[in-house]
């Protein structure tokens, strides 16, 4: 029966566009037909490959020395991120993150299409159940995922905006054409509303595979999708009834580098080092496995490191670093006056943790002039991460303004060097909130990403877009 994965690597690990895919059914290998089948389908952590890589240089927080420049200079996709250019990729090149994406999204289409009418396998009808609430809430995934990289962020001005293929069968053409950002960002919502149901009597997480979603995995989903979309009621409650049900939170003030000092040497909790053990991951989809400076590396853009209590913040204590990760071959390289982010068997998350959730609630109650809700939160959050930490009162701020401010400063901190702050600037834009504008200066040429630029969504893949005339 493990014959069954064939299929699954088959698709995942093929340089292939998503038009090439999408209507080819493999032959010669098993064809997943049971609900035990769709069950081992799922199952493979192949499903939670990196994410949002193409945001890696992309993002504004994100510094890279002269010396780190000419290190990527042999990958014109690396080099064309940091630039924020036009296109990544060439016509002759893939991107992988659409690949990926679009890739999982066929499987899921598949299971949906089947599991009604698909034997038990080994299962029960119960099973049955549970298979295809996670088939739902996989495919809201991804499209979220999608979503964040490709489209535009959602408003009343973007949601009849044509933007990316959204297909919904596993057998398609290659010409299937652009879906509207709104009719996206629904059908996230719809298929979220449809598993959560269906996983009721789920764990609230899948702590064996925590890339596959239990009941608190989908309503967190909800909560971040409705904070997307503006809805910052629905946002306040999916994300309190997400966190009634999981809310493990590590606490970092316990934490410390098996070397004092040296954030290389890693920290004293193996947890966090392939992702899958990490108890604060609600559902995890991770972006980078680890980082390992120069040529993963990222720099602290100054801006972001004057955010940080550097005596007493452990976010940045146990993974900040002068100098070069001794074991990336570089020798003692230092970065001085700079400081790199040093996370070492430390996977960083694209999906969605108990921290940013509870970063979701804050921002949702302070949208609803909840502040003492959001003030709370932002104590639940900070108090596992500063130091000698003094709780937050709601007469710290002056006035909400403030309160949100410093929601946006943490989420900022805590979701570092994942994508999630370009991702929120584009909604924050799209809310009408003041944003900056960004530059980098490469071989004395100045690049730009402005507020509302188009360069916040990512186009289309030119490979993909000349295999699809409708794209």
């Amino acid at each position: 029966m493990k014959n069954i994965y064939i299929i699954l690597i088959a698709i995942l690990l093929s340089s292939c566009s998503a038009d090439e895919f999408l209507d080819v059914k493999p032959t010669g290998v098993v064809i997943p037909e049971s609900v035990n089948d769709f069950d081992m389908l799922m199952q493979s952590p192949t499903m939670h490959r990196s994410n949002w890589t193409n945001l890696n240089y992309w993002d504004p927080d994100v510094l890279l020395s002269d010396k780190m420049l000419n290190l990527i200079q042999s990958s014109k996709s690396l080099v064309n991120q940091y630039k924020w250019a036009e296109n990544i990729y060439s016509v002759s090149e893939n991107d992988e993150d659409w690949n990926i994406l679009y890739s999982n999204i066929y499987v899921y289409n598949t299971i949906i299409k089947e599991i009604d009418d698909a034997p038990l396998g080994l299962l029960t009808e119960t099973d049955r159940i549970r298979v295809k609430g996670e088939a739902y809430g996989q495919r809201a995934m991804e499209y979220f995922l999608l979503a964040c990289e490709y489209v535009p962020a959602y408003s009343t001005d973007t949601k009849d905006k044509l933007a990316i293929p959204m297909p919904m069968e596993a057998n398609i053409t290659v010409d299937i054409p652009k879906s509207t950002v709104g009719e996206i960002y629904n059908q996230i919502l719809s298929d979220l509303k449809v598993a959560a149901p269906l996983l009721e009597n789920a764990p609230a997480i899948n702590q064996e595979a925590n890339f596959r979603p239990g009941l608190a995995s989908v309503k967190g989903l909800l909560a971040l999708v409705s904070l997307h979309m503006g809805d910052f009621a629905a946002a306040k409650t999916y994300s309190s009834e997400a966190l009634v049900l999981y809310n493990h939170l590590y606490d970092y003030t316990t934490f410390s580098n098996k070397r004092p000092g040296d954030a290389w040497s890693g920290l004293n909790i193996d947890d966090f080092t392939l992702g899958l053990n990490d108890k604060s991951v609600i559902w995890s989809r991770i972006n980078q496995w680890s980082y390992s400076f120069p040529y993963d590396g990222h720099l602290y853009h100054p801006d972001l490191r004057a955010l940080f209590d550097q005596v007493n913040d452990q976010r940045y204590i146990l993974f900040s670093s002068s100098k070069a990760n001794p074991n990336s071959g570089f020798g003692d390289l230092t970065v001085s006056p700079n400081v790199a982010y040093a996370s070492k068997d430390k996977a960083s998350q694209a999906g969605l943790s108990v921290a940013n959730l509870t970063l979701v609630q804050a921002e949702a109650c302070i949208r609803t002039n909840d502040k003492d809700g959001a003030v709370n939160a932002l104590n639940t959050l900070l108090v596992k991460r500063i130091k000698s930490f003094t709780p937050l009162v709601a007469s710290d701020f002056a006035d909400n303004t403030a309160v949100l401010n410093k929601v946006k400063q943490e989420r900022r901190k805590e979701l570092m060097a994942t994508g999630n702050y370009l991702i929120d600037l584009k909604r924050y834009h799209a809310l009408g909130e003041s944003i900056p504008t960004f530059t980098r200066v490469i071989n004395s040429k100045t690049h730009t990403l402005e507020p509302g630029s188009s360069k916040y969504a990512l186009p289309i893949p030119l490979k993909v877009q000349a295999l699809n005339s409708n794209l």
